[in-house]
């Protein structure tokens, strides 16, 4: 249930700030795993390995990707 502060804060901002969800290990484990898969590349990965799911610039080009 929330109380009067968190619903005046919703109304104020649209949104409620639920604190951490992931501890700071989890965070760089998370992390590290996501480096080590960007640095493989996409064409990195044999075909006996798990693949990720999508690896594709979202800015459009290779030169300078946005991953």
């Amino acid at each position: 249930m929330l109380d009067q502060g968190q619903i005046d804060e919703f109304d104020r901002n649209g949104f409620l700030n639920g604190g951490g969800v992931l501890s700071g290990e989890e965070t760089r484990e998370l992390s590290d795993a996501l480096h080590a898969i960007l640095a493989k590349g996409p064409e990195g990965f044999s075909e006996s390995e798990s693949q990720p799911v999508s690896f594709r610039s979202l800015s459009g080009s290779e030169e300078h990707p946005v991953w």
